[in-house]
């Protein structure tokens, strides 16, 4: 794996160096975040906890991948900066893991309310009373007949269509 530095910048907002990066691997699949990261750091001679890769892209069929990585000028400052699921994306995989598995005991877990006891229900909250619904007031009839004319409704518009007047005699 051959790692080669394609843009390197300085933002003194954040504390850190935002780097562009390539990824050469021949004969081998997309190499996994934490040793790009492993790499990264030795080549730019940085810890490795002040190392994150936010992005990998290689394309179908190329053992070519570009990346985006950060490097913090100290290991606190990534704690209040670098999103979680970023931090949890670059570690070992094996840590991943545990920390999943953490996340399942703490789904299935029951919650408890403050002020319960353990083994103690909960008073259930009466429920309130909805009011039925309103009725629907009554539609108007579809056609009215005033000293001789009749008012039939439009079909789209809304608008009342007039039939011709009759013809006087």
């Amino acid at each position: 794996m051959e790692v080669k530095i394609l843009k390197e910048t300085s933002n003194p907002a954040f504390h850190r160096k935002e780097i562009q990066f390539e990824i050469k691997h021949p004969g081998a699949s997309t190499p996994d975040r934490f040793s790009v990261r492993q790499a990264l750091a030795s080549k730019m001679k940085a810890e490795l906890g002040t190392v994150y890769v936010l992005s990998m892209d290689t394309d179908t069929g190329t053992s070519r991948t570009m990346g985006r990585s950060d490097i913090y000028h100290d290991a606190k400052d990534p704690e209040k900066i670098v999103p979680r699921h970023i931090v949890v994306r670059n570690l070992p995989a094996e840590e991943r893991a545990k920390l999943a598995a953490q996340q399942k005991e703490k789904k299935a877990a029951p919650t408890e309310k403050e002020g319960a006891k353990p083994g103690e229900k909960q008073p259930s909250k009466p429920k309130e009373d909805k009011p039925e619904a309103e009725a629907k007031p009554a539609e108007k009839q579809p056609s009215k007949q005033k000293e001789g004319k009749t008012e039939v409704p439009a079909k789209s518009t809304g608008e009342k269509e007039k039939p011709e007047a009759k013809e006087k005699r």
